[in-house]
């Protein structure tokens, strides 16, 4: 089985609108496709949005914190659905 994981991000790069593409899949029919491939697929919802915030002060490492915080995150759901034998599918943005 695999398991859709929504990562609605541009924290790591500059590129507006990148954090729609979760979404953006699953309207053009992702999930739908994949299960008449015969795949057994279940969506597990979406991480909360993450916009890059430029940081003048730090322009070599912007939107550091929220990397690490949006990279834990997918850690965490990614390790959630192996333990329960589901093939992570990681949509992202950035």
């Amino acid at each position: 089985m695999l398991g859709l994981i929504g990562v609605p991000s541009t924290a790591g790069a500059h590129g507006p609108g990148q954090e729609k593409a979760p979404a953006a899949l699953r309207q053009a029919g992702l999930l739908g496709a994949l299960r008449e491939a015969g795949l057994t697929v279940e969506d597990l919802g979406d991480l909360p949005v993450t916009r890059f915030k430029p940081d003048p002060v730090n322009r070599k490492r912007q939107s550091r914190t929220a990397v690490i915080k949006v990279a834990r995150e997918v850690a965490d759901r990614v390790a959630a659905a192996v333990e329960r034998d589901v093939v992570p599918l990681v949509l992202g943005g950035d």
